[in-house]
């Protein structure tokens, strides 16, 4: 889409050329019946050049784009009204172009509206002086494949982190929309519960946006057609219910040293299994955690999620398998899972993660 938007950025930009071309030689563009003094050609090469300057920083992904975009639109409509005869059906790529200015501007205000939320957490958790050091002692009064997990995931004797930011590329869907790709970032601070996450994908071409911001004990979450148009939109003690169990979740996968947190209670186990109860916001959450022979945790199940993709409120069970575990940043941690729905009527996945990027205690939001 970026890339159609931008040749239509090229081209509206060198047909603006011939105004500036036709003020200095008038006999080589025929084609162009208004009269263009030289002063008025110096016009329709600025605005060449901001066409020009908008398509470069789309193509090179610069958020700020559509600024030199609207001044481009606004220059452009302005000749074309004074030149009306000559050039009303420049009207049109400006029209085009306008609706992608908008949707733009609403994507950088909406993803600015997360980098601003992150920038808060970052600074707010980089206020804890002291971090805990995960020892033996810790992982003794855990869970025996809890333990025999962090042992070789390579925790003990490392600090818990007080934030992580990830990043996935990867696939979703849902009941009634068939699988598109996304890719997201996300920052959870420890501490103090918080999980920011924010995607991008495409539907039908295109491109949709989603916030889903977890703080101070509640959760939200806002989809947007061309970060314009709201096309989904959730909150209420349900969501952030169903957010405590995603926020678990990433700490069991991604920040495995925070299972030895005092808020988590350990309920029964095997040499295969472990029932965890985590404590948010007096929101009281149950996962059963699984491990492989090896002693790696590759499922987390729990039935105190909702489903809320179909506008209805439902309970159902869901699970986070996952593999391709990667020794990053020193800790063992996997690259790759779903997301899976366990419907009565059968398992549902409607999501595949990638890993692309992990950072522990970031000083900054990128």
């Amino acid at each position: 889409m970026n890339i159609i938007i931008a040749f239509i950025l090229f081209l509206h930009g060198a047909i603006h050329l011939t105004g500036y071309i036709k003020s200095r030689n008038p006999a080589k563009v025929k084609g162009l019946s208004a009269n263009i003094s030289k002063q008025g050609g110096l016009a329709w090469l600025a605005c060449t050049v901001l066409f020009i300057a908008a398509g470069s920083l789309l193509v090179l992904q610069f958020s700020q784009w559509w600024i030199a975009g609207a001044l481009a639109v606004a220059l452009s409509q302005a000749l074309i009204i004074a030149n009306w005869k000559a050039a009303k059906f420049g009207t049109i790529p400006n029209i085009l172009i306008l609706v992608a200015v908008a949707a733009g501007c609403a994507d950088a205000n909406f993803y600015g509206s997360y980098q601003s939320d992150a920038s808060d957490a970052v600074a707010k958790a980089s206020e804890v002086r002291e971090k805990i050091t995960v020892n033996t002692r810790d992982l003794d009064s855990l869970p025996l494949p809890v333990k025999r997990y962090l042992i070789k995931a390579g925790v003990s004797g490392t600090a818990v982190p007080t934030a992580v930011r990830i990043e996935f590329e990867g696939e979703m869907r849902s009941r009634t929309l068939d699988w598109f790709s996304f890719s997201s970032e996300q920052y959870n601070s420890i501490a103090d519960p918080c999980r920011l996450f924010f995607m991008r994908g495409k539907i039908f071409g295109l491109p949709v946006s989603g916030y889903h911001p977890f703080r101070n004990g509640s959760a939200e979450m806002n989809v947007k057609l061309l970060s314009l148009i709201s096309v989904a939109n959730n909150s209420g003690r349900e969501m952030t219910q169903s957010e405590i169990v995603t926020y678990f979740n990433d700490l069991c996968l991604f920040v495995p040293a925070a299972l030895a947190d005092k808020r988590i209670a350990w309920g029964k186990s095997n040499d295969h299994s472990a029932e965890a109860y985590f404590t948010a916001f007096a929101i009281t959450v149950k996962a059963t955690l699984y491990f492989d022979n090896e002693g790696m945790l590759v499922n987390f199940v729990s039935d105190d999620r909702y489903d809320l993709s179909s506008g209805k409120i439902e309970r159902v069970i869901f699970s986070t398998p996952v593999a391709n575990y990667k020794r990053l940043n020193g800790i063992l941690i996997p690259t790759y899972g779903e997301t899976i729905w366990h419907y009565p009527d059968g398992d549902f996945i409607y999501g595949k993660f990638n890993l692309t990027k992990i950072e522990y205690d970031p000083v900054k939001q990128n």
